[in-house]
Formats: structure tokens, C-alpha cells, sequence
């Protein structure tokens, strides 16, 4: 085996049975977003979310997947930009640990669940 074989992969749930066939079947993307760019994006985006070992792998801020911490109502989730104003926001999920602040330690996700894909600047 290779390292690469050996290297741990972001894993990722899905809230519920909606918001995991958005995430998985083009024809129920193309009712949620949108255009196809939009759709190939947020495919290309859960791609390069898997790619990862750990939140904290992820560059944040940083093109292209701009990840950045919600706030707001929207506490507690993370996002990352599919395109324009559309995001896939998730939240850590398994074991993980958490700071006294109660925010997430990221070198401790392993595991996301995708809460939702929306452009929520329009909230």
C-alpha cells in the first residue's frame, strides 16, 4: 500500500434523505441550484471535502473552497462556497472535541454531516 492508500478521508453524512439527494443525484441538484455550473461545483466541492483527513486541513478562507465558520443562527455550522452566493453548510459530526468556547477543535473532525445547500444571503 501506498501512503496515499493509507491516508484517512473526510467522511460525510447527510442530515436527512433530502439533503443527501441533492448531494448525490444530478436531477435532484438541478431543482435546488441554479444552473449546471452550480451542480458540477458542489459535486467537484464534496469531492474536495473527502480529500481532507481533518477540518483543519482545509484551508480557511482560501480559494477555492473558502470554508469559513457561521454565526449567527447559523452557529456551530461550517461552510464552504459552491459558487457565487451558494454554500454547502455542515457541521461536525462524530467524535470530536470541543474548546471551553464551545467551538469545534478542527484537527479533531474527521466527520461532517451537510445540513443544507443554500444560498442563505437572501435570509
Amino acid at each position: 500500500m501506498t501512503s496515499d492508500e493509507n491516508r484517512a478521508i473526510m467522511l460525510i453524512g447527510y442530515v436527512s434523505k433530502r439533503v443527501e439527494s441533492i448531494c448525490t443525484s444530478v436531477e435532484k441538484a438541478r431543482k435546488v441550484l441554479p444552473n449546471n455550473q452550480h451542480i458540477l461545483r458542489l459535486f467537484q466541492r464534496l469531492r474536495e471535502l473527502r480529500a481532507f483527513s481533518t477540518l483543519a486541513d482545509i484551508p480557511i478562507h482560501s480559494s477555492p473552497l473558502h470554508l469559513h465558520p457561521l454565526r449567527g443562527d447559523r452557529k456551530g455550522l461550517w461552510a464552504v462556497t459552491i459558487k457565487g452566493e451558494w454554500r454547502v453548510c455542515f457541521r461536525p459530526a462524530g467524535k470530536c472535541s470541543y474548546r471551553p468556547d464551545d467551538s469545534v477543535m478542527p484537527q479533531t473532525v474527521t466527520e461532517i454531516e451537510i445540513v443544507e445547500v443554500v444560498d442563505y444571503h437572501d435570509d
